[in-house]
This record gives structure tokens, C-alpha cells and sequence, in this order.
């Protein structure tokens, strides 16, 4: 049952609030004076180490802040290096580009998973085949490969056969089809191949090489949380309109 408060029992209480005021000399900075604050990245490499010394964060946005935000929360850091003062927009998530890296190098890694295990009967399966992009399944793995490019290329000199005098043979008598098109270009078709670089490489090398990555992401991930939580503790510094 819920307790009934009286007004004899309620009162008003005046408390003092501590406010951090970021000032440049006697003055405090105005929005004019934080905008000039040059826009340079706290965080850096992939140990996340910080460049010099955060002071705060200030609640102050504009179009062209150098944010690149994907929308959330995000912080607006001051901090400083040497006797100067620069400000970072740092959001819970590393940047993008970061992430496209590991994304990336993944990937690679296991397109040539795919390219080492297409001329091997029976190792892999695939599963669906969308627009040129395939789901592909081995052991107990599943990932997607954009069939395209170099890659294309690659996998079908492969499934047609791995030995290169029997793909010439084959190339060179055929006037129709696709296999006069890659007849006209052999030497650079055999270097496609060659640039997988898929004979000094098992598949056990890749799946470990795979995992690998995904730890180092993981590792760079949870290094960039710890210096979210420890930015996020700082006090917001107050700026004048």
C-alpha cells in the first residue's frame, strides 16, 4: 500500500551544485572560442593509448564538427598536448574505418579459405547463391564470399581445374564461351591466381589466421570501451552562448 507524505513532513532543501566552467584566462570560452579548437583524435592505434590529457567534455554539436557520427551517444573531449588545447569527438564504438580494417582483413582471410577448398570435391558446401554473393559452408563454419573481381576470376579457373597446363589446353582450343575470353588473357588470369597465394597455405593456417584477427578486434574493442567509461566519468566543462 502506498505511504501517504504529508506537508508537514515535506520540505525544500537549497543545495549548492558544482559547476565546471572552462575558461581562457579570466574569461570563459564561448561557443566561437570552442569551435576554434583544433579537431585532432585523443585515442590512437589500436592500443587505444591516449595522446595527452583529457580534461572534459563539453555539450556543444555544429554541422561540420568533425564528428562523423553514426547517431548515439557521443562525447565532446577537451584535452591537452603540450600547452595546447584540442578537442576529439569520441563515440562508444571504434571509428569506422578501424572496424572496416578488421571487417576486411577477415574477410580476406576467408576468401581464401573459399579459393583453397573450391577445387576440393566435397569439402564445402554451398548453400545459396544471391546476386553473385554465395553462402558457403565448411566443417563448422558459414560465411558469405562476394563473388567478384580478382575473386571470380580465381574460383573459376579453379573449379575448371587446378593444373594450369590443362587450363591452357583447354583455353586455347575452345573458341566459344567463356573459355576463349580467358584464353586471350592467360598470363594475367594465371597471375590472378597466383596473387592468393594458395599453395603456402593450409586450412588450418587460415582458420587460425582468422582467429587471430577476431581476437586482436575483440581485445582492440574491450581496450576502446575501458577508455569510453573513463571519458565518460569526466565532468562536462560549461561554455558560454
Amino acid at each position: 500500500m502506498p505511504r501517504t507524505v504529508t506537508t508537514q513532513e515535506a520540505t525544500i532543501e537549497i543545495m549548492q551544485v558544482e559547476i565546471q566552467v572552462l575558461k581562457v584566462g579570466k574569461k570563459q570560452v564561448t561557443m566561437g572560442m570552442f569551435r576554434q579548437l583544433p579537431h585532432e583524435p585523443l585515442l590512437e592505434g589500436e592500443e587505444v593509448h591516449l595522446r595527452g590529457v583529457p580534461w572534459g567534455h563539453v555539450c556543444y554539436w555544429w554541422e561540420g564538427d568533425g564528428s562523423q557520427s553514426e547517431g548515439g551517444p557521443r562525447l565532446h573531449v577537451v584535452w591537452q598536448l603540450g600547452a595546447v588545447l584540442y578537442r576529439s569527438v569520441i563515440a562508444p564504438q571504434p571509428p569506422r574505418g578501424t572496424r572496416r580494417f578488421f571487417r576486411d582483413a577477415i574477410q580476406s582471410v576467408m576468401d581464401r579459405l573459399f579459393l583453397r577448398l573450391a577445387g576440393q570435391a566435397g569439402e564445402m558446401r554451398i548453400l545459396n547463391h544471391i546476386n553473385g554473393v554465395l553462402t558457403v559452408e565448411w566443417q563448422h563454419f558459414s560465411w558469405s564470399v562476394d563473388l567478384d573481381g580478382d575473386l571470380r576470376f580465381a574460383y573459376e579457373l579453379l573449379i575448371q581445374g587446378n593444373a594450369a597446363a590443362d587450363f591452357l589446353a583447354r583455353g586455347v582450343a575452345c573458341q566459344q564461351g567463356w573459355h576463349s575470353v580467358y584464353a586471350e588473357n592467360t598470363e594475367k588470369y594465371l597471375k590472378v591466381l597466383e596473387k592468393w597465394d594458395l599453395h603456402e597455405v593450409t586450412e588450418a593456417d587460415l582458420v587460425a589466421q582468422r582467429q587471430a584477427l577476431m581476437d586482436r578486434q575483440k581485445a582492440y574493442e574491450q581496450r576502446w570501451g575501458r577508455q569510453w567509461q573513463t571519458l565518460s566519468a569526466l565532468p562536462q566543462l560549461f561554455i558560454a552562448v
